[in-house]
């Protein structure tokens, strides 16, 4: 949108989205020009975007997050790693690889939140003690979250320390240093003092957030679930 300001005439987004490529990787890559095309006809023609379900408060009943095409994105991550070879594996590309794949295993959380919804459910509705399928989803399920977080943890652009390093830097003191990094950690979790608008600015693409804050929710969530399976009982919302 920047550049039409520069030009007089129309030109072919799916050519300008090739060359775009190439100058960003210093290079040009059958496999990336194919990973960007797949990237332009899909993902990148959905007009809006939805949370993750890794990011919001766990629930048996989710919403499904809005993809245009999953099959599609792994189809640019197998292109994505196998332009690693021919382009510098660093700086951009890194920055790249690192979000497709971060969007990748979100998309494989929503899959096994769809099976962990169903077994629960089947408990529910018909006293089955699913207590050991139950838990065969809910094993994946942990470790999707757990490298999540050891993915975005591999690029400074995906660290939570990197938001609340640059936070305390505009304190003098250290009491105006523990304040900012306290109103940071806030915003991107409670958004207020009670949680006025939990998630509201959740970030599923910061290492730290990801795997202290988000993994613990989830883990005291299904730990809560298990119990109540275990016990036949049903899940009590609020004494998780």
């Amino acid at each position: 949108m920047l550049e039409m300001g520069w030009r007089s005439l129309s030109f072919d987004l799916g050519e300008w989205v090739q060359q775009y490529a190439v100058r960003r990787y210093g290079g040009k890559s059958e496999a990336l020009s194919r990973a960007w095309h797949i990237l332009q006809t899909t993902l990148y023609t959905v007009s809006s975007v939805s949370k993750s379900q890794v990011e919001v408060r766990p629930a048996i009943t989710m919403n499904k997050p809005y993809s245009s095409n999953t099959t599609a994105l792994v189809e640019a991550w197998r292109l994505f790693v196998q332009g690693s070879s021919e382009v510098k594996p660093v700086g951009p590309f890194q920055y790249d690889l690192v979000d497709v794949t971060r969007q990748a295993l979100l998309n494989l959380f929503t899959d096994f939140h769809s099976l962990f919804m169903v077994a629960y459910q089947r408990y529910q509705l018909h006293h089955v003690n699913s207590s050991l399928e139950f838990k065969s989803i809910v094993s994946p399920m942990m470790e999707i979250i757990e490298d999540l977080d050891k993915l975005l943890g591999s690029d400074i652009n995906f660290l939570l320390g990197t938001w609340t390093e640059t936070a305390r830097s505009w304190g003098d003191t250290v009491e105006e240093k523990n304040q900012l990094e306290l109103n940071a950690r806030n915003q991107v979790t409670l958004w207020g003092p009670r949680g006025n608008i939990e998630d509201y600015a959740s970030k599923n693409g910061w290492s730290g957030l990801v795997g202290d804050y988000y993994m613990s929710r989830w883990q005291l969530f299904v730990s809560r679930l298990q119990d109540s399976i275990d016990k036949g009982k049903s899940m009590v919302g609020c004494h998780y």
